[in-house]
């Protein structure tokens, strides 16, 4: 399977069947880059790329923000804080959907009513 070779430049020498796995995982790559581009994710950053927008409706007006303090190489919590929510700060809330059946990938919940979310946690 793949008995042929082809010399690299540097000297060196593949089979064909390595070349075309080579090929196809960088077609790969190019198809992924293509897509987070059209989302208008920005390639160079790794959170701008895992994170998704928290509000998938209007119904996620507000935010319970921990507050997370870093002391050198200490980290404190600093308490929680309840801000509106705002498009600017996607990359700080660190939001990622998980299974529809199952919780979200970050610690975090997104609540529509609280009375109704309360009774089902209770």
């Amino acid at each position: 399977m793949g008995g042929g070779r082809i010399y690299t430049g540097w000297g060196g020498e593949i089979t064909y069947t390595y070349a075309l796995v080579i090929c196809v995982i960088e077609a790969i790559r190019e198809i992924g880059e293509y897509a987070l581009l059209k989302e208008g994710k920005r390639l160079e950053d790794p959170v701008d790329i895992i994170v998704e927008d928290p509000a998938s409706s209007p119904a996620y007006k507000h935010i319970l923000a921990v507050i997370i303090n870093k002391n050198g190489n200490v980290f404190e919590f600093g308490g929680v804080r309840h801000e509106e929510y705002t498009k600017e700060k996607i990359g700080q809330y660190l939001y990622k959907r998980g299974s529809s059946k199952g919780s979200d990938l970050t610690p975090t919940s997104r609540i529509t009513e609280v009375q109704k979310t309360k009774h089902n946690l209770w």
